[in-house]
């Protein structure tokens, strides 16, 4: 099983389940290997030992997100991960600003970016392209 990447690290936007997290830094999307079997159980998903794994610093949520399962999104630039993830960390920092960590359930759906999937160089061309491919 190959590691998972979603490659864009600045000017992310993340949303996870009605929380809009805005523009997010310090973004790790990746997925970790436990090689003790017997590890698996502190884990949220226990029943895969391989998990994907998502980093982020950010404001502080509304709510509470600690144990919180809901969806996943991360979006730049036309590129997207989506996936349903558990909210396994969220530790204040200095900067009054809170490092989240959540673990993904399963396979995340990942699309490329607008300008890989249309071909082109220009940005705002590939997201006009991809305007005009949504469905009304």
């Amino acid at each position: 099983m190959t590691m998972v990447r979603f490659l864009a690290r600045l000017g992310v936007l993340a949303r996870f389940g009605s929380t809009d997290f805005g523009e997010v830094s310090r973004l790790d999307v990746g997925e970790y290997n436990d090689p003790d079997q017997f590890g698996a159980q502190y884990y949220v998903f226990s029943h895969d030992v391989r998990q994907g794994v998502v980093r982020f610093t950010s404001h502080a949520a509304e709510a509470p997100l600690l144990g919180t399962m809901a969806e996943l999104v991360l979006r730049h630039q036309g590129a997207e991960y989506r996936a349903e993830a558990a909210c396994t960390e969220a530790a204040p920092r200095a900067d009054g600003r809170v490092a989240y960590v959540f673990e993904v359930q399963g396979q995340p759906r990942i699309t490329a970016s607008a300008r890989e999937r249309h071909g082109v160089d220009c940005l705002a061309t590939a997201l006009l392209l991809d305007a005009l491919e949504q469905p009304e």
